[in-house]
């Protein structure tokens, strides 16, 4: 007997010029990731695949399980962002959730930073696409 859990988290992604902005409230489980790659590889199809970046506005708790972090990382290695600007002025549990943000990015040789408003991760951002 198999037991559906319902989601945890949610997510909102757009594709603003070459960015791809997700919007995602946490924390997330197991369900919450097939969820979550379906509509970035929708969206992904906006943009060209070697020039893109992604702006990460994380809200709330901002943290899954080592699995689920495994799985998603081999998910976005598969994507081709060029760079990853997080967003964490409404994350509580910022310390954590940059640990996790590292640890999956880092992995995959993702330029990514941290910042704590939107402008400022757009104009670094920029710094990575044509």
């Amino acid at each position: 007997m198999s037991i559906n859990y319902s989601i945890h988290g949610s997510s909102h992604i757009v594709a603003k010029g070459n960015i791809m902005v997700i919007d995602a409230v946490g924390p997330w489980n197991d369900e919450f990731f097939p969820q979550l790659h379906k509509k970035i590889v929708a969206v992904r199809k906006h943009f060209d695949a070697n020039n893109y970046g992604v702006l990460l506005n994380l809200h709330g708790e901002a943290v899954t399980s080592p699995s689920n972090l495994r799985s998603h990382i081999a998910f976005i290695r598969q994507g081709g962002a060029r760079a990853a600007a997080v967003n964490i002025s409404d994350c509580t549990t910022k310390a954590i959730s940059q640990e996790l943000i590292s640890q999956a990015y880092g992995s995959i040789n993702l330029k990514y930073a941290f910042f704590n408003n939107n402008s400022d991760a757009t104009i670094w951002l920029q710094t990575y696409l044509d």
